[in-house]
């Protein structure tokens, strides 16, 4: 048969193959579509967010499939509205702008399916709060310029607990200054998030005092009228013009926090922000002297860069659980990106350090005036401590007394403890000798007999905890060597 066209050999060929490709592609298409039984997976990077209003909110959702999402959408509205309102998240970020609305607060959902149609699959509805503007704790109040001491400790330092009471009291008297308690804990078989901080700033003794990001910087212990001096001089600096506001509520499912930092310069803004949790008064550490930290470093809730624009602000929010809110205190610290080379003996120019200056922090409590922990201590054997026939002796080496690093106790003594509590009554004190509960305290005193039964095994570990009324706990925790042979 003749065809009524001529089409030429080359051409031909690419018609044929443009044919076959079109038809593989239906097929193979066809065939992922019936064989694809699994719905999509979806989730949600934040489940609360929490605005002061007048802001944007940017919503991240994370969803797969093992052929295609080919649908994604938000709905959100007011919790007073009746409808939601929708839009395609398809790309994974959706901006959803909040009015102030006299503090509406606003809630979402998502949902997504595939191209079989194994979906829908829908989220939880999660909830955007509006911050209450006419409340005393809001991030919309003025912002006060305060300074941020970081203080480096450790358990085992004599002269810390000076440099703290130092500090505490010209909180108490009232100098715009925040600070947090870094420690070194001995007991520690792993960096702690404290730990790390601290070899951040090259400390290398204790006690070490960073004001401001190491505006200025002490090591060891200095006269209380010097930190004073510091911070007072530090409060007068020029910084740029950025405000740190910071709220935290506490509700059932966990505390949100919210950090809103304005730039009000004409000029971009960049440095880090650092999140500081602490605890009030420590559950788990204590001085040399026996009593806890006070607020003592956690760890970071929020560790990242940011960058903001000209007359503009950042808003950062973060949802976590904790044990206690009662007795958590939270810093929102912005530090510069520029580094200082400086040195703790600047006189000799030795002790180097990098520093990055503090341009703006606030503080808050989860609960202001909150019932804190109880506070337990181990007062015998203490740390550095030599005892023989139960009494502390005083080993001298050529005239110079020796502190072993652990305490060590030859043959039996008397173990001590202390237990108090503000606000509540001590319920009981457990003691607990290599993990292994040995005793119960129900009242005072809290001593303990011992002596050591296990000839080959000299490390130790005593350990104390304190109930309060209401079912809050703190601990104690010493290591120590025992020999056996001398009664």
């Amino acid at each position: 048969m003749k065809l009524p066209f001529q089409i030429e050999f080359p051409y031909l060929i690419l018609a044929i193959a443009a044919i076959i490709i079109i038809i593989t592609a239906a097929t193979i298409l066809s065939s992922d579509e019936s064989d694809d039984t699994t719905p999509p997976e979806l989730s949600i990077d934040q489940k609360i967010y929490v605005t002061n209003g007048n802001e944007n909110i940017t919503i991240n959702v994370t969803f797969s499939d093992n052929v295609k999402v080919t649908v994604a959408k938000i709905f959100y509205k007011k919790v007073t509205d009746q409808e939601f309102k929708s839009a395609s998240i398809i790309n994974g970020t959706y901006t959803l702008y909040i009015p102030y609305d006299d503090g509406i607060d606003w809630e979402f959902y998502v949902l997504v399916n595939d191209a079989a149609g194994n979906g829908p699959v829908v989220s939880d509805t999660y909830s955007i709060i509006v911050s209450d503007h006419n409340n005393d704790n809001n991030t919309n109040e003025t912002y006060q310029r305060f300074v941020f001491v970081e203080e480096c400790s450790s358990v085992t330092c004599s002269n810390c607990p000076d440099v703290a009471n130092s500090l505490h009291e010209l909180s108490d008297e009232g100098l715009k200054f925040y600070y947090v308690t870094l420690i070194d804990d001995s007991n520690s078989d792993t960096q702690t998030e404290a730990e790390k901080r601290i070899n951040q700033y090259n400390v290398d003794g204790y006690p070490t005092v960073l004001i401001d990001g190491g505006y200025y910087a002490y090591r060891g212990r200095k006269d209380e009228n010097v930190y004073e001096t510091a911070i007072r001089a530090s409060l007068e600096r020029e910084v740029p013009d950025i405000e740190v506001f910071l709220d935290a509520q506490n509700s059932t499912t966990g505390v949100t926090i919210n950090v809103k930092i304005t730039n009000n310069q004409s000029t971009s803004y960049s440095g880090s922000l650092k999140v500081y949790l602490a605890e009030i008064k420590s559950t788990t550490l204590q001085d040399i002297d026996g009593n806890p930290y006070s607020h003592a470093f956690l760890e970071f809730a929020i560790n990242q860069d940011i960058s903001i624009a000209p007359k503009s602000n950042i808003t950062k929010t973060k949802s976590f659980d904790v044990d206690d809110p009662e007795n958590l205190v939270i810093y929102a610290v912005v530090f510069s990106n520029e580094k200082h080379e400086k040195y703790y003996d600047e006189d000799n120019k030795e002790y180097p350090f990098n520093a990055y200056y503090v341009d703006g922090c606030a503080g808050t409590q989860v609960i202001q005036g909150g019932n804190t922990p109880p506070s337990v201590a181990i007062i015998t054997p203490a740390p550095g401590a030599i005892y023989t026939r139960g009494k502390e002796r005083e080993l001298k080496i050529f005239n110079f007394s020796y502190h072993p690093s652990k305490p060590i106790v030859f043959g039996k003594m008397i173990f001590t403890f202390e237990a108090s509590d503000d606000e509540t009554s001590i319920q009981k004190v457990e003691l607990y000798l290599d993990d292994t509960l040995v005793k119960n305290f129900t009242t005072t005193p809290y001593e303990y007999a011992y002596k050591n039964d296990k000839l080959f095994q000299w490390k130790h570990t005593i350990k104390v905890i304190a109930y309060d009324s209401e079912g809050k706990t703190a601990s104690a925790q010493r290591d120590f060597i025992a020999i056996t042979w001398i009664n």
